[in-house]
């Protein structure tokens, strides 16, 4: 299980590379196996936006990479030092077109404001959904309430899990909340 793990990562996509036969990753890309790649912000990257400035349309990209040689990073000059250093916004950038670069400097002021607008809607997001996460204490908690439900979860597992259980025990006694589940239904 320890395999899949930040901090083998990148080793063990090396392995699958060699056992499966597709390209390893590159040594310059060691640190980005080694850390949550979007975190809360996955779900919306990448994230589009076309600005009309008055009848011109500047279109920007807010991602973690920049995935094409078309467009320029420019989170230097539109995003507020204090949301660049912002661990909630997990490294995010902001690319433009080039061909919408000259269009930028009569409308930066606007356009910077519409980035940090944007970007405070992507840290309301990051709150809410931090806010609403269940941990796996809840979802034991649901089940010590709702007996009926953790049996039916269980015949489930029990089915689901049968090889795993027979070929690789040890792995299901690694998993901690499993554990703890089994018990729990053992004790109702």
């Amino acid at each position: 299980m320890g395999e899949i793990s930040a901090s083998r990562a990148f080793e063990t996509m090396k392995d699958l590379s060699d056992k499966l036969g597709f390209e390893p990753p590159k040594e310059e890309e060691r640190e980005d196996y080694a850390q949550r790649e979007y975190g809360d912000v996955y779900f919306l990257l990448p994230l589009f936006l076309n600005l009309d400035c008055g009848g011109d349309i500047i279109t920007l990209v807010i991602d973690k990479y920049n995935h094409s040689q078309k467009h320029t990073d420019m989170t230097e000059n539109l995003v507020p030092s204090s949301y660049q250093n912002n661990v909630d916004l997990e490294k995010l950038r902001v690319y433009i077109k080039n061909q919408d670069l000259d269009k930028l400097s009569a409308n930066l002021s606007f356009v910077q404001s519409e980035v940090k607008e944007t970007l405070d809607t992507i840290l309301d997001i990051v709150a809410t959904r931090r806010a609403n996460n269940l941990s796996e204490k809840d979802v034991l908690e649901y089940f010590k309430l709702n007996p009926q439900v953790a049996r039916d979860f269980k015949a489930i597992f029990d089915q689901e899990y049968q090889i795993l259980k027979r070929e690789r025990p040890e792995l299901i006694e690694s998993w901690k909340y499993y554990q703890e589940f089994e018990r729990l239904c053992g004790e109702l």
